[in-house]
């Protein structure tokens, strides 16, 4: 090597004239031996930089599907460049940490395994038609609240990652009517098709009213459709919440705690907007909130249960349900929980009314 040959030579010149009366390292031979010991350090420095402190990320795709990725001391960037290459998906990296650096070298992995590995849990994803189509990948310190669009033939709505869970979010974004209408077609097609599938299949549904419901209305439809109800959408507009069933309480019990609930939640309300401080907006919708409970009591716009997929299905026959959305994501459902703990949340309609 260079840099070897010359440490030789260096220790050849200082030793070699052990004879000579004059010092060899007067300040001309101090200046030589400081440029010699750079030129050194300066190579060795540069090897070592050479070998260890980048490699160009390789992601390979298996005959089977699964993914294989060797990367050492890569940058995030490059190897989301490598990730958009091999699938085309579109990769959106937060600036802050793109040039991060890491290292992976694992084989067959599913690509949601594979993002994870690359990600972390800092990313929200997007489907459509059983493939990924975006990946948004977020930096530690910012707030996971920002989903990415997602139309998908078993899966409709928005996926968040955070915390090493995946929350699956069956939810439209649509505010026009056309919009909400596709939506509802769409899960209702695949009601009909888990129907075809295995009509004795149970599953969740989120269930949203064409009206309001009174209590007693609630009660008759839960019995008449033999539907296990588990959670109350209660309220309307701004003001809208919500009831979730303990394990074994009875329908009965949470609609009269429900009431009681709503009716201190409005009292509440009315009292701050009568104080004065709130503005006129806030006092005539907490007004509005106040009278209709006085005239009919608390309001249901939605219910979520559990039940069969005929039972489910059966309830689109009345003129009662607006949507009745299966809690089910399919294949992106199966895919997040082979990485993930996986909750899904059923997002109301407001009924048309309102």
């Amino acid at each position: 090597m260079v840099y070897r040959k010359l440490s030789i030579q260096l220790c050849y010149f200082m030793f070699r004239n052990k004879h000579v009366t004059r010092p060899i390292l007067d300040y001309s031979n101090i200046k030589i031996l400081m440029v010699i010991v750079f030129m050194i350090i300066s190579m060795v420095t540069f090897r070592a930089h050479g070998q260890t402190s980048y490699h160009v990320p390789i992601i390979t795709k298996n005959d089977d599907g699964l993914y294989s990725i060797e990367a050492h001391g890569s940058t995030l960037q490059s190897v989301t460049d490598a990730l958009r290459d091999r699938t085309n998906i579109q990769i959106f990296v937060n600036k802050e940490v793109r040039n991060v650096t890491i290292t992976i070298n694992k084989q067959n992995l599913t690509l949601i395994e594979l993002i994870k590995e690359i990600a972390g849990d800092n990313y929200a994803v997007a489907f459509e038609d059983y493939e990924i189509t975006s990946l948004y990948i977020l930096n530690a310190g910012l707030e996971h609240s920002q989903f990415l669009d997602s139309g998908f033939s078993e899966f409709s709505g928005k996926i968040q990652v955070s915390q090493n869970r995946a929350r699956m979010f069956f939810i439209t974004d649509s505010k026009n009517e056309q919009g909400i209408n596709n939506y509802i077609l769409k899960r209702h097609y695949y009601l009909e098709y888990l129907k075809q599938q295995d009509p004795n299949l149970e599953i969740q549904v989120q269930i949203s009213f064409e009206n309001y419901l009174s209590a007693s209305e609630l009660l008759e439809f839960v019995e008449h459709n033999n539907i296990h109800a588990l959670g109350l959408s209660i309220g309307s507009g701004e003001h809208g919440g919500g009831y979730e069933l303990r394990e074994g309480e009875s329908l009965e019990s949470a609609l009269t705690k429900a009431e009681k609930h709503h009716g201190e939640f409005v009292a509440t309300l009315l009292e701050d907007a009568e104080s004065g401080l709130s503005d006129q907006d806030f006092a005539g919708s907490a007004k509005k909130l106040s009278d209709s409970y006085r005239q009919s009591g608390v309001k249901y716009y939605g219910i979520r249960g559990a039940g069969t997929v005929a039972n489910i299905t059966g309830t689109l026959s009345t003129d009662i349900v607006r949507l009745a959305d299966p809690l089910v994501g399919g294949t992106v459902e199966e895919e997040l929980m082979q990485a993930y703990s996986v909750t899904k949340i059923g997002i109301p309609l407001q009924p048309i009314d309102e």
